[in-house]
């Protein structure tokens, strides 16, 4: 793998199934999963023919409905944000990974943070561009949001490329989402986002 790149890992379910996934030196996403064993075969290329940012971060989050879909999201290599899911059904997405409104860059191997809801009906994305700024966008049972990227607020810009911490209230009945990062002196810097306050 790309020397530095880090290793995302995640439970499907508790002791059920293990995912791992990471770039390669030329920007590939390699994963490999255990459930019960590892896999024979070693690991596997997730359609090679897109090529990330070399080791860039890949973000891994499996739905909370019995973890039957999961979605992963990275930057390429001119900072574009890239998806491609798996489900039980089809297994990974046949056509490949595919561009999150492209007309946005984030800094190149930044890390695309993705986080449900605690009713698992809502995905949200956030990640910084090359100034430093903070974008996001969501995703729900309509699809992306037409419009695409959006900034979090003119105030809440952090490092460049810094991963932005995000985190919903467990709590269903609680509309209240959390930002984390630090800020470009190294101070911890934070905003929230709640329905009738917004940001």
């Amino acid at each position: 793998m790309h020397p530095g790149a880090e290793v995302t890992a995640l439970w499907r379910q508790p002791n059920e199934h293990f995912d791992l996934f990471v770039t390669g030196t030329d920007g590939a996403v390699w994963s490999l999963w255990w459930d019960a064993d590892w896999r024979p075969e070693g690991w596997i290329l997730l359609h090679p023919e897109i090529k990330m940012f070399p080791g860039a971060t890949v973000t891994a989050v499996w739905a909370t409905d019995q973890g039957q879909h999961l979605d992963l999201f990275v930057t390429g290599t001119d900072g574009a944000v890239w998806t491609i899911w798996w489900d039980n059904i089809v297994g990974w997405r046949p056509e490949g990974w595919i561009l999150i409104h492209p007309e946005i860059k984030m800094k190149p191997s930044a890390t695309v943070t993705a986080v449900w809801t605690a009713s698992g009906e809502h995905l949200d994305l956030f990640a910084t561009d090359s100034l430093g700024v903070v974008w996001s966008t969501w995703n729900d049972a309509d699809g992306w949001r037409p419009d695409g990227w959006f900034l979090i607020g003119d105030s809440f810009t952090i490092g460049r490329g810094k991963t932005v911490t995000a985190l919903w209230s467990p709590d269903p009945s609680i509309t209240h989402l959390d930002l984390y990062s630090i800020g470009a002196q190294g101070q911890v810097v934070g905003a929230f986002w709640e329905p009738v306050l917004g940001w």
